[in-house]
């Protein structure tokens, strides 16, 4: 049945809704990833596309050193790469 009320439902009555940081957190653990995993990944991904001392920048570091750390492929990554190659 549809209800015609115009008045919102009382407010023990409305669920809260996760925050982005509780869904975050929820999925990482889920997967087994940490917050620093995904710092990494981050630093990876934009490692492609903006220069490292643009990145290191963007990412708070004060070493170009730390920000190549965070760049680091995963074997993964690197195996993707080496097979794109070789089909080129």
């Amino acid at each position: 049945m549809i209800s015609c009320s115009t008045r919102p439902p009382s407010r023990t009555a409305r669920k809260k809704r996760p925050s982005s940081s509780d869904v975050s957190r929820w999925e990482a653990t889920k997967l087994d990833i940490s917050p620093h995993d995904l710092r990494h990944r981050f630093g990876y991904v934009m490692a492609e596309q903006v220069p490292l001392h643009r990145l290191a920048q963007i990412m708070g570091h004060d070493s170009l050193d730390t920000t190549a750390r965070h760049t680091r492929a995963t074997q993964r990554d690197l195996q993707a790469k080496v097979e794109k190659i070789a089909w080129q």
